[in-house]
């Protein structure tokens, strides 16, 4: 089992969702960092994790919008899919135990 712990910025509203009969709080977060091509500039690139969270019943889903800055924790696991242009890719998701609000909240254009 590995343990992971990501801060990020939520891609949309939190909503609870029912999968397998249980209910859950999908959450995409969006991390930022800088990352060489091959031509061996520096570009800023945005990696997608999905987080999983059972605590349906947190009051914190309703402070989880858009935009806003949060830290999750949990077990991290790796999925293969294929991409819309048919390349094998690599999903991460965390399974999380726990979602807190971080530092560094910033607006978005609605």
């Amino acid at each position: 089992m590995i343990k992971a712990t990501i801060t990020g910025y939520l891609g949309g509203d939190a909503q609870i969702k029912t999968i397998g009969g249980r209910e859950y709080v999908p959450l995409s977060i969006a991390t930022n960092g800088r990352e060489k091509d091959e031509a061996g500039q520096w570009q800023d690139v945005t990696q997608w994790i999905e987080v999983l969270w059972g605590n349906t019943s947190s009051g914190l889903v309703q402070y989880l919008k858009r935009g806003t800055a949060i830290l999750a924790h949990g077990t991290l696991r790796a999925s293969v899919y294929i991409d819309k242009n048919g390349y094998p890719r690599i999903g991460m998701t965390i399974w999380a135990d726990y979602v807190e609000l971080s530092q560094g909240n910033k607006k978005t254009e609605e």
